[in-house]
């Protein structure tokens, strides 16, 4: 026996049906979305069945706290994928509202399309650098402002990196009249203190990364520095959840197009679906292979006189995965691992994780 508990998050609240094992309704009531409101659900379901199973229906991130609750307490817990959830329920119990009672019912008739939840160790993971990429473009934002100024004041340099040493020396220097110069201050003190805020997320990361066996690994294919494992680690999660590389790279939006008609059958442009994130980094690390890996450069060279750049690059990239996919499901290094290479790349990591 069990009662199946559907949940449908909202910012501030909960909708929650309880229904038993014959599939009848035994509550069906608002809660607050707080740790306490989810505790009183759990209680409130147990005076039913000692046995929970639920559900919950995703919204932004209000839904973690009360799912790590639920997890925390014993419950059975799924988090429902909205889309198919409601493909299934349209099709199978013809209902087209995903509310409490509804998924109470596909949960107590195993019909739940469930979605992917990482670990709470990823997700930390995932929101420090997702954090570093936020500020990251935050001082890209601040410097393209800086850049506006000095156009309008008719100012030209000769540094290579305006915001290097000698160029931030040159911005100080400048006397630009009241307005502008405050304005100008007040954004060269914005980069000083986003640039301490990108390093601490670096040496953080660096600190995650050193003690990650997964990303040293990584680390052994020429073009994958330790943020760049760490991305691609916490974007993916569990490489073992996808039953091939070819799921892998349709899940990260690699995977060409397909498109057929009658016998014919031929492939477009790649679907661009999945994580935006894992797409950029592996883009990034495919440019840098081309020049230090040999192979991929090979490789580059030869779909680049048919295709040109941009297709060349997308296809590295998705080599690049498929090796990755191979080495992580097999727990094997690169087999065109430059060594001086890595040890360069782990002797780097261990500079900037040991940083003060």
């Amino acid at each position: 026996m069990a009662v199946y508990v559907g949940i449908d998050v909202h910012k501030k609240y909960c909708h929650a049906a309880l229904m038993d094992e014959s599939g009848r309704i035994q509550r069906e009531f608002r809660f607050d979305n707080t740790l306490q409101g989810a505790s009183g659900l759990v209680n409130l379901a147990r005076s039913i069945d000692s046995h929970v199973k639920a559900v919950v229906e995703p919204s932004a991130n209000y839904w973690i706290k009360i799912y790590d609750r639920l997890e925390d307490e014993g419950v059975q817990v799924k988090l429902s994928n909205p889309s198919r959830t409601k493909a299934i329920a349209e099709a199978r119990v013809k209902m087209d509202k995903l509310d409490a009672k509804t998924l109470a019912y596909l949960l107590r008739g195993n019909l739940v399309a469930e979605s992917y939840v990482p670990t709470r160790k990823n997700r930390e993971r995932r929101a420090l650098i997702r954090h570093r990429a936020s500020i990251m473009r935050m001082r890209v934002e601040v410097k393209n402002r800086i850049h506006m100024l000095l156009d309008k004041h008719d100012l030209s340099y000769e540094y290579t990196d305006l915001f290097g040493k000698e160029g931030l020396e040159w911005l100080r220097s400048l006397n630009l009249p009241r307005i502008d110069q405050q304005i100008l201050q007040s954004n060269l003190q914005i980069i000083e203190t986003v640039t301490a805020e990108i390093r601490n997320a670096d040496i953080q990361i660096a600190k995650d990364a050193v003690n990650e066996e997964q990303a040293k690994l990584l680390m052994t294919m020429p073009g994958v520095d330790y943020y760049a494992a760490m991305i691609l680690l916490s974007e993916i999660g569990d490489v073992k959840r996808f039953a091939s590389r070819e799921k892998l790279a349709s899940w990260v939006g690699l995977a060409p197009q397909v498109h057929q008609s009658g016998d014919t059958q031929w492939t477009g442009h790649i679907t661009r679906k999945g994580s935006k994130r894992a797409r950029w980094i592996l883009t990034q690390c495919a440019q840098s292979a081309r020049q230090h890996d040999p192979k991929m450069r090979a490789f580059y060279e030869r779909i680049e006189q048919k295709h040109g750049s941009s297709k060349a690059i997308v296809a590295v990239a998705r080599k690049m995965l498929a090796i990755m996919y191979v080495m992580l499901t097999r727990n094997e290094p690169y087999h065109g691992e430059n060594r001086q290479l890595t040890a360069q790349k782990h002797k780097r990591l261990e500079r900037i994780a040991n940083a003060a």
